[in-house]
């Protein structure tokens, strides 16, 4: 939940479907994502998705009781990744995934509202972004390996 010593007072995500999938969903929309594994780049873009605050991590993840009703909120975000190295295959039969990965740098700019406590971030522009870790590819897994 943030540095000891602090609290924390948001966290947009789209909670946990009864399947047990978290923090992730099947439903966005394909129009706003783009690959393009031959030029090396990709890109995930939305614009005021509708999105909930469940106010912290705990919360999030379930393990408050009780719960905190989440609050109805949006994001809005614009992520792109430019690929900077070679491609690089691995096939881990042990683990039932296998993939072809590139190395890329990436830049994202994010905002939320939450309009119940009149909460707006906007985060820096996507220029300034730097880039911890970022990588496209291809991977194949489950019933698809």
């Amino acid at each position: 939940m943030g540095q000891q010593g602090t609290i924390q007072i948001h966290d947009f995500n789209l909670g946990i479907a009864p399947n047990g999938l978290f923090w992730s969903t099947p439903s966005f929309p394909t129009e706003n994502v783009s690959l393009d594994l031959a030029r090396g780049t990709a890109s995930m873009r939305a614009h005021d998705w509708s999105i909930n605050d469940y106010t912290n991590l705990a919360n999030s993840a379930g393990d408050l009781v009780p719960p905190i009703a989440p609050i109805p909120a949006s994001v809005s975000f614009d992520a792109e990744w430019t690929a900077i190295g070679a491609p690089t295959a691995i096939n881990d039969s042990t683990n039932g995934f296998r993939g072809v990965y590139r190395n890329s740098s990436a830049t994202v700019a994010w905002s939320a509202h939450e309009p119940v406590a009149h909460f707006r971030f906007d985060s820096a522009a996507a220029s300034t972004s730097t880039t911890v870790s970022g990588v496209i590819g291809r991977e194949f897994n489950g019933k698809f390996y």
